[in-house]
């Protein structure tokens, strides 16, 4: 349905307004279509406004912008100024009884939001990005699954460089031992319980309980 339908004020003195795309000089009533998108400064001036007790603004969407004398010239080129004005902000505009000649004494000007309105506007979406299960690389436009930390050596070596830095303990010796026949079951016993004690005892472990707890946490 048009926006712009003729007929508002048919059965008023003076009679019907048409619709007009500028200003009618000497008009006593006009309608003038809006010349742009609504503005968002003036849409919201538009929101602040409301009605009044005059018939310029009955019908829906309507609202009051001013109300002057229409005994003073001032007046009626103030109202033609800011009717051009909301016009080229993006809003229809209705003007009446911009004289006395019908015996109204106030000029009225109304405004409501141009067909520019009714066009969708188009909404970011500021949803927050899920998490990423992998990392970003630079120069690389799709994402990369996340590398494990490569290992740098047995468990065992990773091991003896601890051991290294706790006690005064060389690792050739520990490799030496290890190359001598297994000791019988009674001294390996009789060494664990030897670090064993040492620990509980808050002593610095010497090689050989050392090398002992070793073959314990990491069996060959």
């Amino acid at each position: 349905m048009s926006n712009y339908i003729d007929g508002w004020r048919s059965g008023d003195a003076g009679g019907g307004v048409r619709w007009a795309d500028d200003w009618n000089s000497g008009a006593y009533a006009q309608q003038i279509k809006s010349a742009a998108k609504v503005d968002n400064e003036y849409l919201d001036r538009f929101n602040s406004l409301g009605k009044s007790n005059s018939s310029v603004d009955d019908e829906a969407g309507w609202r009051t912008v001013t109300s002057l004398r229409n005994n003073n010239s001032g007046n009626v080129q103030s109202i033609q100024q800011q009717a051009e004005e909301w016009k080229n902000k993006g809003f229809d505009v209705r003007v009446q009884d911009l004289d006395e000649s019908h015996g109204a004494k106030w000029a009225d000007l109304a405004v409501r939001k141009g067909p520019g309105m009714d066009e969708p506007v188009a909404i970011a979406d500021h949803s927050p990005a899920p998490p990423k299960p992998y990392e970003d690389i630079p120069g690389v436009d799709s994402y990369v699954p996340r590398k494990r930390s490569e290992d740098t050596g047995s468990d065992r070596e990773q091991a003896r460089d601890r051991i290294n830095n706790y006690a005064d303990f060389n690792a050739n010796d520990w490799i030496a031992e290890k190359s001598r026949p297994e000791e019988d079951v009674k001294l390996a016993q009789n060494i664990a319980d030897k670090y064993k004690f040492e620990i509980r005892k808050n002593l610095k472990p010497t090689a050989e309980s050392i090398v002992n707890a070793l073959d314990t946490a990491i069996p060959t």
